[in-house]
């Protein structure tokens, strides 16, 4: 592609090639002191009689118990430290995150500049309670607007550890420069005519298949003729949620043709195309099929209503020119 097509190109995409969001913190990792292995389980060996392995069993069990009491008699001792800690950098109001931390023990460690996908590798595995990674919870968050708003409330870590930071600095999501996108804009630019070319490519196709069929030949010949092989399926049902999307496609296009025809859609696949010929249909009222039909038109019809609905408050409330009494 010459310099001015590309150009053209980037000015129709811009909003396309963006710089990745990127930010600077300080975090302390307060891990908690109970280190002690979890007891594994007795096994059971060949030949071994049940009085034995229940004895085992049982000693372990008793040894399980006693490992669970001693981690979360830590793990409160460690939330018990957090929250005065916390409490202190709140009352401190975020201005001094890192030295509070090192009187308190801990070394805040400030990163560079990092975005979602090259994030420090101590915080890439890390995850809280409710599985959700810390990298995407951070890219999630939002910068207050003083320091004290820009400290996060501690994070609880599945292993049990807590994570607490503060945004330092903060690379907002920017547009990039036609230089800084040229090499991913070229290689867009190529694979969008590769595939404007294959699908006009496809449709020449498909009017010759049409027309040989039109003067008598069968598919198979037809496609024959042009090098082609035609791919017969026996018979293709209504989709399930489990199905490709090709799968999906193919059922969509072919539904809306006509038989002994080819669907106005073809079903794109990456670095081919396929075009959907339709032989015959049948429509089939089966118990599954009209409990869908059922499902589907509750999901449209409660939809509606909600749409209605919201409509119809949004007006009531404008007309009723609802006037909030300011405090004094």
């Amino acid at each position: 592609p010459t310099e001015e097509e590309l150009k053209k190109f980037w000015t129709l995409n811009e909003g396309k090639y963006q710089t990745k969001r990127e930010l600077k913190l300080s975090y302390i990792l307060i891990k908690s002191a109970f280190n002690t292995p979890e007891p594994v389980p007795a096994e059971r060996t060949e030949g071994m009689k049940d009085e034995e392995y229940e004895k085992l069993d049982k000693a372990y069990k008793a040894k399980l118990a006693e490992w669970n009491i001693a981690k979360s008699e830590a793990e409160l001792k460690t939330d018990g430290m957090v929250d005065e800690f916390s409490i202190e950098i709140e009352d401190n109001e975020g201005k001094d995150f890192s030295k509070i931390s090192k009187e308190n023990g801990f070394n805040a460690v400030t990163t560079e500049f990092f975005n979602i996908e090259n994030a420090p590798a101590e915080l890439k595995d890390l995850k809280n309670t409710d599985q959700e990674s810390i990298i995407t919870f951070l890219f999630n968050s939002k910068f207050g607007t003083s320091e004290k708003h820009q400290v996060k409330a501690p994070v609880k870590t599945t292993d049990g550890s807590w994570f607490y930071c503060r945004f330092d600095e903060e690379k907002s999501s920017q547009a990039k420069t036609f230089e800084a996108a040229k090499e991913q804009a070229t290689a867009d630019f190529i694979d969008e005519k590769a595939k404007e070319a294959m699908a006009t490519a496809a449709d020449e196709i498909k009017a010759k298949l049409t027309q040989a069929i039109k003067d008598g030949k069968t598919l198979d010949e037809a496609a024959k003729a042009l090098k082609l092989t035609a791919v017969r399926s026996k018979s293709i049902t209504a989709p399930t949620q489990a199905a490709t999307l090709k799968e999906r496609a193919t059922f969509q296009y072919g539904s809306r043709t006509n038989a002994k025809s080819f669907a106005k859609e073809n079903v794109d696949l990456g670095d081919k195309i396929a075009l959907v010929y339709l032989h015959n249909r049948q429509i089939y009222n089966t118990p599954e099929t009209s409990l869908a039909i059922s499902q589907a038109t509750n999901r449209n019809s409660n939809r509606l209503a909600d749409q209605l609905f919201g409509s119809w408050l949004n007006q009531a409330t404008t007309n009723a020119d609802i006037q909030f009494k300011q405090d004094q």
